[in-house]
């Protein structure tokens, strides 16, 4: 059964969408998120569903669930832009990439899938970095078409967009999103992504052994390198005290108040700030 995890309102409870607000949705393993923002680029609403892998199989039956509990989804939009968050990706360097080839790049990286559908994202000014990836397509054919999507990315593809963009990046830096069963680090190294990927773990000592081997293969210094962490970990945390026992310098990524319109007492905004990043 589909379970609301998260809700943040403008107006407290009482929210009502307008027809020049924009959707963003993210779906991902168990989890569909949705954010809207009006035509300024404010965030007005979040909602986090979760749902057992299962339901997606019928895609139509699961979203029915979740829009009966949703203030968000019976409401049309301006615009509707859909993410996939899934760790069926793989980097491919702009020169070296051909579209005709897309499948043939995922089955060399991931191994052959015959009921999964393809996409592929540019990345950076150039492009710099392609973002090829798969996805189950019953889901995603769905809610494209019952929310009359414009645009489909890879949530990777524009998360890393935009930490290509920071100006005055440290010479080593580490970025690290949460989720409940998952986390994605991306690695910068003078500027330059070194590496993306996505981890699944079942114990904070599976999160550290993944990043330690990590630093040890670029060789980077783990009393210098930046940590900036955001998503679904609370602070403290077993997983928290993790990180910091063997990085030092170690800071949870805020939230650009000015383009948030949402508050929580029960949730800190950190939990957000990678659907937030999304969407403005």
């Amino acid at each position: 059964m589909a379970n609301k995890l998260y809700s943040l309102y403008a107006n407290g409870d009482v929210y009502h969408p307008t027809v020049s607000d924009h959707l963003v949705m993210e779906t991902g393993a168990g989890y569909i998120a949705c954010v809207v923002k009006n035509r300024a680029d404010v965030i007005q609403a979040i909602e986090w569903f979760n749902y057992e892998p299962g339901e997606a199989e019928v895609p139509a039956d699961l979203m029915k669930e979740i829009t009966e509990d949703s203030k968000i989804l019976d409401h049309a939009f301006s615009s509707t832009k859909l993410f996939i968050n899934n760790d069926t990706y793989v980097l491919v360097p702009a020169g070296l990439f051909q579209h005709q080839l897309l499948n043939e790049y995922l089955a060399v990286a991931l191994g052959d899938v015959f009921s999964a559908s393809s996409g592929f994202d540019e990345i950076g000014e150039k492009p710099e970095i392609v973002n090829a990836y798969r996805y189950k397509r019953e889901l995603v054919e769905h809610l494209t078409a019952r929310l009359a999507v414009n645009e489909q990315q890879h949530s990777i593809s524009r998360l890393l967009t935009k930490a290509m963009a920071v100006k005055n990046m440290p010479d080593s830096f580490m970025r690290l999103v949460f989720q409940e069963k998952f986390f994605n680090v991306a690695i910068f190294i003078k500027g330059k992504l070194q590496i993306s990927h996505t981890y699944s773990f079942q114990s904070p000592e599976d999160i550290v052994y993944y990043l330690l081997n990590l630093v040890s293969n670029f060789n980077i210094d783990t009393a210098k390198v930046q940590v900036d962490i955001s998503g679904l970990i609370d602070v403290p945390s077993s997983i928290f005290a993790q990180v910091t026992k063997f990085f030092k310098n170690v800071k949870v990524e805020s939230v650009h108040l000015g383009k948030v319109n949402v508050q929580s007492d029960e949730y800190p905004l950190h939990y957000f700030t990678s659907i937030i990043n999304l969407a403005i």
